[in-house]
């Protein structure tokens, strides 16, 4: 199952999107509530002379703010994108182009007599306004981000004067790096979303997982889609397994999960102990063996033969057993 289709469908909860542009658009003030989030087409489509481009987001909802609303996109990102900036530029374009495109086929129904000439032949009035765009990158690799965080980071400006260089056009990117939000931060989320992106955070340090599941008991009873999004950053296909065993009523016990894969791990490694140990007494056993057989004088290839090894690993025992000689 991909992150992206995860993440997606646990952002279908309009109250954990709420919650998130309230924390990381908002500063935490709670401007949004669940009433407020919108179902969105995430597709986006323009034209470049005759050639059509199409971009597909991993979230988007349409966010009211009393009579006006604005699209808020949130992008999931895991390795390193250096062309995002421009990536997301595309999205924004996209989205911006849908919304004249709307405007357009309005406009285009209406009387001539009503439109001033450059609003006929443009299709978009004085008086027409489009709604802004927002997009979060939601990155949670393991790497810190060394990308560039705007349009400018990525272009050549090498010996451009700087009265000219000031007038390049920048695109900059909201960018949320999961394992460097601060406690702080993550205290402002209301919902669920707290418990994921403190797991995430922590998700390659065993210990500390096994310390925050011990300290915070909301992870005792997760929505399943939530269990889902956080096992994926384990990398274990245990615990996404673990998702259909421990789910009760649409939840998921983590702390559970987490605790009879620990379990398991400890028996299978005590198994596997012991299993190396008889095959270390097999192994020891069998040199003191040949170590016999070279001292009455049989010859390397003979106990090869004999012990049905390869000729290069009855060598190697010789070579030890001379030189204790």
């Amino acid at each position: 199952m991909k992150k992206d289709i995860t993440w997606s469908s646990y952002f279908e909860d309009e109250e954990r999107f709420a919650d998130f542009v309230n924390c990381f658009g908002c500063n935490g003030v709670q401007y949004v509530q669940e009433k407020d989030v919108h179902t969105e087409d995430t597709k986006g489509s323009f034209m470049v002379q005759k050639d059509a481009f199409s971009k597909m987001r991993d979230v988007v909802r349409r966010v009211v703010f009393g009579v006006n609303f604005c699209i808020i996109g949130i992008e999931n990102q895991e390795v390193i994108d250096y062309a995002y900036p421009l990536r997301e530029l595309t999205y924004t374009v996209a989205n911006y182009e849908k919304q004249r495109r709307k405007i357009a086929r309005k406009v285009k129904k209406l009387p001539q007599s009503m439109l001033q000439r450059s609003e006929y032949f443009y299709r978009f009035r004085k008086t027409d306004r489009l709604k802004p765009t927002i997009t979060f990158l939601l990155y949670s690799g393991l790497e810190e981000w060394d990308g560039s965080t705007d349009l400018q980071g990525m272009l050549d400006l090498t010996q451009l004067p700087e009265d000219l260089r000031d007038k390049v056009q920048n695109y900059r990117v909201n960018l949320i790096e999961i394992r460097k939000l601060s406690e702080e931060q993550i205290s402002e989320l209301k919902t669920d979303l707290k418990q994921v992106l403190q797991f995430i955070k922590c998700s390659q340090d065993k210990t500390a997982i096994r310390t925050l599941l011990q300290n915070d008991t909301s992870y005792q009873k997760v929505e399943k889609d939530a269990y889902l999004v956080m096992s994926q950053y384990t990398h274990s296909e245990q615990l996404l397994q673990e998702a259909d065993v421990q789910e009760e009523g649409g939840y998921v016990n983590m702390c559970k999960a987490i605790d009879d894969i620990y379990e398991d791990g400890v028996l299978e490694g005590q198994m596997r102990g012991r299993a190396q140990g008889r095959e270390e007494g097999r192994a020891e056993g069998r040199n003191e063996l040949i170590i016999k057989m070279l001292g009455k004088g049989k010859t390397v290839e003979e106990i090869a033969d004999i012990c049905d090894l390869e000729y290069d690993k009855v060598q190697q025992i010789q070579e030890i057993y001379l030189m204790k000689l």
